[in-house]
């Protein structure tokens, strides 16, 4: 069986020189002795008491609230291996996000040059930056997202109950001793204008540090006189997802957003932003069916002052332009050659750079059809095991109904075993929701391959392995029954 985190080696791997030489001469603040130096200054609380060095590093648990204290967690044995991997430049500890984008060179948006400024503070007793993911309370349901991230999902698409919430008034009363140490807070949902917790937050840092910059990524909606009053007490640098200006486009892709309400919460956001002299960002999350927004989305930004942050949608791979064919990403970046933007202003020249490592992103793809995709380098353990572009072998039969027999089958099967009929849904619900998030990674016909090996599969076995809660194994067994027509018992 595979482990939950990855085990650490008696040698490092380190990227490629010609890779560490190219994001240095990238690097916004000039070359320097580490890739990263996000774990030697950041925490970040996520859900159910989950906390992370980085939020693109989930296999890496650093620690557990309220298991462990704030100050356990920051000088924990976990945090220190990971720092440990980046010390010898090693990207191979849960770091597989950035990693991928690196081999890449698509350095724009990632996270580590955001912490060059803490190069520094390697040995500080005290984070520097905290990241805040506490809730999923969210009130869109967009469609490359899950009930992982969005309460709203969890009700209606999942079928499950609000996630636990482990963070309570004593975590806030901790939270006091590191308030006047940090440099930075960020804060993300969930909708982070819908979670209670994160105000009484606000309130401590305004009464410990009130000149703390606080990065906070809304989706646009909520914007009401308690949120207006919020701004006014504290330092807010403003982050807004919009993913077109087509409305019909915008409001399939973030159900429940309106484009009209969103553009007019945008106007308020990006003033307030202006007139306390503050960042403002717009963030576009860029897929199949809205890559043709790009550079409407890149004037908007230009007419609105606003930085622009394209997020790079890899899962759901159907969605994904990784997933496109080479022709069609040649369609895509002849497109994208036929614009032009101003270079005049810092923001412009950002923006611009942002739309020229895009078009890396796709010549990346086009050059190379073989280039390792998303999966191989989120999850390596398959990458070593099998072949990343190994071909399909014979598909078995698919049949068209497979994601409906496959769910009869489970309840057929859970309906021999003792429990109630509330428990039984439950159950259910929770396999349902992990069988489609690990649907997730794979293409659309790779999917309906999977089901029709799934359907072939022990039932319980199975269901044991969607119950295990463990993303690794599920979707490293998932990838090998893909490539052997089988399905890998642990």
């Amino acid at each position: 069986m595979l482990p939950t985190n990855p085990t650490l080696p008696t040698t490092y791997r380190p990227l490629a020189p010609d890779i560490i030489a190219a994001y240095n001469r990238y690097r916004p603040s000039g070359p320097q002795p580490l890739l990263c130096y996000v774990p030697f200054s950041s925490l970040t609380f996520s859900f159910k008491g989950k906390v992370h060095a980085c939020t693109y590093n989930r296999d890496v648990v650093v620690g557990e609230y309220p298991k462990q204290t704030i100050a356990q967690i920051w000088q924990g044995t976990e945090m220190n291996n990971l720092r440990q991997h980046l010390l010898h430049h090693d990207l191979n500890y849960g770091c597989q996000h950035c990693k991928y984008f690196f081999e890449k060179q698509k350095f724009t948006g990632l996270k580590p040059p955001v912490f060059d400024p803490y190069a520094h503070h390697t040995h500080h007793p005290y984070p520097r930056v905290m990241e805040f993911e506490m809730s999923n309370t969210c009130n869109l349901e967009c469609i490359m997202c899950s009930g992982q991230v969005s309460s709203s999902i969890r009700t209606h698409r999942d079928h499950l109950p609000p996630l636990p919430m482990p963070y309570d008034d004593a975590f806030v009363t901790q939270l006091r001793e590191f308030i006047p140490h940090l440099h930075e807070a960020k804060f993300y949902g969930g909708e982070p204008f819908l979670i209670p917790i994160y105000y009484q937050i606000w309130e401590a840092i305004a009464e410990l540090k009130p000149e703390l910059p606080m990065f906070v990524i809304t989706n646009g909606t909520v914007l009401n006189s308690r949120v207006k009053d919020l701004l006014q007490k504290g330092r807010f640098e403003l982050a807004v997802s919009i993913d077109a200006l087509d409305k019909t486009k915008l409001e399939s892709i973030r159900k429940n957003v309106h484009l009209e309400t969103l553009l007019e919460h945008i106007d308020y956001f990006s003033t307030y932003s202006r007139q306390h002299h503050r960042p403002f960002t717009l963030s576009f999350t860029v897929q199949k069916n809205n890559w043709d927004q790009l550079p409407l989305i890149i004037q908007y930004c230009n007419t609105k002052q606003a930085h622009l942050y394209i997020s790079y949608l890899e899962t759901p791979v159907a969605l994904s332009l990784a997933d496109c064919t080479t022709a069609e990403l040649e369609h895509i970046y002849q497109t994208m050659m036929g614009y032009s933007f101003a270079t005049t202003t810092g923001f412009e020249q950002y923006n611009h750079r942002c739309f020229e490592d895009f078009k890396a992103y796709l010549r990346k793809y086009i050059s190379n059809p073989e280039e390792k995709k998303y999966f191989a380098y989120k999850f390596p353990e398959a990458d070593q095991t099998l072949p990343a572009n190994a071909p399909l072998p014979d598909p078995v039969p698919v049949a068209t109904n497979a994601a409906a027999l496959l769910k009869e089958q489970i309840r057929s099967y859970l309906a021999t075993q003792p429990a109630s009929d509330a428990e039984a849904d439950l159950r259910f619900n929770n396999i349902d929701a992990q069988i489609r998030t690990i649907l997730t990674l794979f293409n659309t016909n790779e999917q309906q391959q999977l089901l029709s090996v799934w359907l072939k599969t022990d039932t319980a076995q199975l269901i044991g392995d969607m119950e295990l809660e463990n993303l690794r194994l599920t979707a490293y067994k998932a990838y090998s029954a893909l490539h052997q027509n089988t399905y890998l018992y642990a």
